[in-house]
């Protein structure tokens, strides 16, 4: 994973690193998201 990222950070052409920019953002707010879901889910527990 490491070095597929250093291969991606080092390339110089702008649509690829557009692409990993987004990518990267793309996860991380799929990743935020399921984290909110499960603290909501937790709070819903603990309020019935």
């Amino acid at each position: 994973m490491y070095a597929f990222e250093d291969h991606h950070a080092h390339r110089d052409s702008p649509e690829d690193v557009d692409g990993y920019v987004t990518l990267r953002k793309i996860y991380w707010l799929i990743a935020h998201n399921i984290f909110r879901l499960k603290v909501n889910l937790i709070q819903d527990k603990y309020n019935q």
